[in-house]
């Protein structure tokens, strides 16, 4: 993954599966040194976020788990590979909803392999706190599909869903 460098007006940034776009880049003198200050806000928004604005010095994007969308040859891999079977068998809920609170879509994918693979063997079994874990896998990777794919959130999710089964 990439990344946060290079920073200009109009990049895409993730921050725990969600888009921001940067509107504004500020230069500020903090501690007698000048920083650039990164104001994004919610790429997708709707009447949840749409107010929603956020701001931090570039140097600090790496250290707050801010990256880079992946790329599109990386997008076509992963889409490819859902079907394929994940490489972990079973992974415990409390682990999977630690490993989610990260930025990184691989896991967030391989988690998502996981459950779904679950789900589709024993649906009886499949208990509310699985159930959560999947959405939550499958929520954190859907805005990076949209916005490379230039799709809509719906035809991303569709499209994983589709490359899942």
């Amino acid at each position: 993954m990439s990344s946060p460098g290079n920073i200009k007006i109009g990049s895409k940034l993730v921050e725990g599966g969600k888009v921001y776009t940067v509107y504004k880049i500020e230069e500020k003198t903090i501690d007698g040194a000048p920083r650039r200050i990164i104001c994004y806000k919610p790429h997708f928004s709707d009447y949840t976020n749409d107010t929603v604005v956020c701001s931090l010095p570039e140097d600090n994007l790496q250290e707050a788990n801010i990256r880079r969308p992946i790329s599109l040859t990386e997008l076509e891999n992963i889409i490819r590979n859902l079907s394929s079977g994940p490489q972990r068998e079973e992974l415990d809920v409390v682990e999977a909803k630690v490993t989610l609170g990260g930025n990184d879509i691989y896991e967030s994918v391989e988690i998502l392999k996981i459950y779904w693979r679950e789900k589709n063997k024993n649906e009886e079994g499949f208990t509310k706190a699985k159930k959560d874990i999947l959405n939550l896998a499958l929520e954190k990777i859907v805005e990076e599909v949209a916005l490379i794919q230039k799709t809509s959130l719906e035809a991303a999710r569709t499209a994983i869903t589709k490359a899942l089964s």
